[in-house]
């Protein structure tokens, strides 16, 4: 699905850009029934929703169960972030207390607390413009990666205000970033020969010596863990702090009440307590809202069957604007995703 965007001129991420748009409209369906299944046989069950691109199936799960108060939307970039930020600063992560908006692969940390109040935030943003910017674990990572997140020097030196969520690279220099990339060589290639390859290899060996004693796969688990004390909190009212997705209810003061905006929460047996940010300034409200109606498009498209929409919702994507090139990706795409898709008039 990227390397159709990227023939014709745009990116293809596959959360942020058209490439994400086609996985989004592959994925609801399958997320619609799965939650079907889940309440069929156990109505109380929390489902934890760890599904890309998270935004886009986050609202439509939000629109076909609006009264379901136990699915709970979660992303692990915020986490390998903290994670990241903890290696810069050679502080515990787990110390760490975040303030974030924003929707999801498309936030930004205002503030970072440490145990005593103080806010580390000045300090990591005066670190990444001397010593850019890594990830925790960048010896495991592929170099499209180690990209992403150098790219957030450059962010930060044109927008100052708060520490960038990675994937805005992608909305906020769209011409750069397509020129990086190789229509025939995409990250999944990337991804297929390298972190992949490495770790069904690992898999194989454990399978020769039937133990897993010799095997080192992975070092950072953000995926895993997060997922984990996640459950932990809400089986044990731990009454920790994650950054979710949540209708946005006046959190953002100056954002409509039903955005699936990103925030920092409180997570118990009762599910998140997020915390509000009051109002955000102009240009942060006004790419979220860009981005947001994009999302919010893309699912009335698939659940209209919409081809206006659809096209509606690329054309205002940050990555495309042209609605001439959206158009060529958008029926690009159809044609493509015939067998997955519902049909759009």
């Amino acid at each position: 699905m990227k390397k159709i965007p990227l023939s014709l001129g745009v990116i293809g991420q596959e959360t942020c850009g058209a490439g994400g748009f086609a996985y989004g409209m592959r994925s609801i369906r399958d997320m619609i029934a799965l939650v079907e299944n889940v309440r069929a046989r156990s109505p109380k069950a929390w489902i934890l929703n760890y599904t890309n691109p998270a935004a886009i199936v986050a609202d439509a799960l939000n629109k076909r169960f609006p009264d379901d108060k136990r699915i709970l939307n979660i992303c692990d970039q915020p986490v390998n972030l903290l994670r990241s930020y903890g290696r810069l600063l050679g502080r515990d992560p787990a110390t760490f207390d975040p303030v974030y908006f924003g929707l999801n692969h498309f936030g930004w940390f205002t503030h970072l607390y440490d145990e005593t109040g103080h806010d580390l935030a000045p300090e990591l943003k005066a670190f990444i413009a001397e010593n850019g910017f890594k990830p925790v674990d960048a010896e495991q990572r592929d170099q499209s990666w180690l990209d992403t997140y150098a790219a957030v020097a450059d962010m930060l030196r044109d927008f100052p205000d708060y520490l960038p969520n990675t994937y805005l690279q992608y909305y906020l220099y769209p011409e750069y970033k397509f020129s990086k990339l190789d229509p025939h060589f995409t990250r999944a290639n990337e991804v297929i020969n390298g972190r992949e390859k490495r770790v069904f290899d690992e898999c194989r060996t454990a399978v020769a010596e039937g133990t897993t004693r010799n095997v080192h796969v992975v070092h950072n688990d953000a995926h895993g863990d997060m997922i984990v004390e996640l459950a932990e909190a809400i089986a044990f009212n731990l009454k920790k702090k994650f950054i979710v997705m949540v209708p946005n209810n006046g959190l953002v003061e100056n954002l409509d009440h039903d955005v699936m905006v990103e925030l920092t929460a409180e997570i118990g047996s009762n599910g998140p307590r997020p915390f509000g940010v009051g109002k955000i300034p102009t240009f942060y409200k006004g790419l979220i809202e860009q981005q947001f109606a994009y999302e919010r498009l893309t699912v009335e498209a698939w659940f209209e069957g919409s081809y206006t929409k659809a096209l509606q919702a690329l054309t205002l994507n940050r990555t495309i604007i042209d609605a001439k090139k959206a158009r060529k990706v958008l029926d690009a795409l159809i044609e493509a995703n015939r067998e997955y898709w519902p049909a759009l008039k």
